[in-house]
């Protein structure tokens, strides 16, 4: 019942499959430029997570996007107000994501 708000219950199997997974153990095992990208304001994913990820592969580069959601779109950090932003179009992509990716990209 609870996730029945958050996705399809066809879903549940796939999205507990992921329960079998430590991405720590992944990211420590990568030995190639590693970009690890937060939403300052992701109301599913918080910025400690990414920063958590980082600390198992401190080579990699941690990048928090200001003002970016869940989406990879401009949001704000009230949930009631950025649920509106999941899956409207008409929003585009924060400018800076694909920025910061270039950045990286050329970097490495």
């Amino acid at each position: 019942p609870f996730l029945n708000g958050l996705s399809n219950p066809s879903q549940y199997p796939f999205l507990k499959s992921w329960m079998d997974y430590d991405p720590c153990i992944f990211a420590a095992q990568i030995n190639c430029p590693l970009l690890i990208l937060s939403g300052e304001n992701d109301i599913q994913v918080p910025v400690s997570e990414g920063e958590l990820l980082h600390n198992c592969n401190p080579a990699s580069q941690n990048i928090v996007i200001p003002g970016m959601g869940h989406m990879l779109k401009k949001s704000v950090k009230l949930r009631v107000l950025a649920l509106q932003h999941y899956g409207n179009a008409e929003l585009p992509v924060i400018h800076e994501l694909p920025e910061t990716i270039e950045a990286f990209i050329e970097s490495n």
